[in-house]
């Protein structure tokens, strides 16, 4: 009798890690439902679809699956109008869902997801208060919406692409698993990006925190209440522009920026510059380079076993090795030789160079 009961809580356990893949092909977007039958809601956990899919589609998702993982990058989102989309505040009220965007509360379940390819845009409270530890936003996308990530589950490094111009207001609030938070460069400079009010405020591990060249202006409350925050990277060398309250008091040990004549300029240009939030010797020239590069073809970072091998730097280029805590592990002074870089455990970490930063997993 004993060994039946060990054996059936063996099995009660087995199954409640298994994982149940189903792949789908839509070629009629808001058919989804059509392709699942009673069984398959309740177990199936990693859903790959294709082909086209609207605002219906992931509401059923949303109210009728338990998915672990969702990958998306195949489909097409396309534009949806009616009463079975995801925003159901108001039963019966026709909403309009625009294509290629992410719609309203589309979160369920899911830890994971696949964004599509061709997206232009993060819909408003998207993923809001969802599951979701990580996420790659495509080169594609131009605006992150209100709430998109509102205390959602966001953890680690998060990567803001080149192409993004707006991150609406409390994007990120209050994401408490955030510990870096990169808005990578643009080179050329095309466009200009804004950060809305509240967009990472409470977000109280972030550590590290890097304004590309084409941030123009913080929002109030932006990055308030990130308790936690030590080291800014700021790379236009003109301020962006910040409201009274944009960021907290008291954290902040350096704000690293292009030149001694940007380290003037963020002290003393606007009724609200920068030293008003980072007094005294805070704002400094970034000690790597006192021009911006993100692109670095010479360089060559890989892992090899135990340690992190980078190869092309040159005499003097300053090697940072970061853990995605945050945490600095060491800092090198390139002798443009090729560094073997020992490590003693397995981990993500980050590897900046000249303004660069390498994603390397051993």
């Amino acid at each position: 009798m004993r060994k039946f009961i060990l054996l059936s809580v063996l099995l009660i356990t087995i199954s409640s890690y298994a994982q149940v893949f189903k792949t789908v092909n839509l070629t009629t977007a808001g058919t989804l439902s059509t392709f699942f039958n009673d069984y398959e809601k309740t177990t199936v956990t990693n859903l790959t679809l294709t082909g086209n899919i609207d605002a219906s589609d992931f509401q059923f998702m949303r109210s009728n699956l338990s998915l672990v993982d969702l990958n998306i990058s195949g489909t097409t989102i396309m534009a949806y109008t009616g009463i079975h989309g995801t925003d159901q505040r108001n039963l019966y009220s026709i909403v309009s869902y625009r294509a290629n965007e992410i719609p309203y509360r589309i979160a369920g379940s899911f830890q994971t997801i696949t964004l599509p390819k061709n997206i232009t845009s993060i819909g408003d409270y998207a993923f809001e208060e969802s599951q979701i530890k990580t996420i790659s936003i495509p080169n594609t996308v131009l605006s992150i919406g209100y709430g998109a990530f509102f205390q959602s589950g966001l953890s680690g490094v998060f990567t803001v692409p080149n192409t993004v111009r707006t991150i609406n207001d409390s994007a990120f609030k209050s994401c408490f698993g955030l510990t870096s938070v990169i808005f990578e460069n643009s080179n050329p400079l095309t466009y200009n990006t804004t950060i809305g009010a509240n967009a990472f405020s409470q977000c109280n591990n972030l550590k590290i925190l890097y304004l590309s060249n084409s941030v123009i202006s913080i929002g109030d409350n932006a990055f308030y209440g990130c308790i936690s925050l030590q080291t800014i990277y700021s790379f236009n060398p003109t301020p962006p522009t910040l409201e009274s309250n944009t960021f907290g008091s008291g954290t902040v040990k350096d704000v690293f920026v292009t030149s001694n004549i940007a380290v003037n300029n963020y002290k003393t240009w606007y009724l609200v510059s920068w030293s008003t939030f980072f007094p005294g010797n805070i704002i400094k020239v970034n000690p790597i380079s006192d021009s911006p590069s993100i692109q670095n073809y010479h360089i060559n970072v890989y892992s090899n076993q135990l340690s992190i091998v980078i190869e092309g730097t040159s005499v003097g280029e300053i090697v940072k090795i970061y853990l995605l805590s945050g945490i600095c592990l060491q800092t090198i002074k390139s002798q443009g030789q090729r560094l073997d870089i020992q490590e003693n455990r397995k981990a993500v970490y980050l590897v900046e160079i000249s303004n660069k930063i390498f994603k390397i997993v051993i």
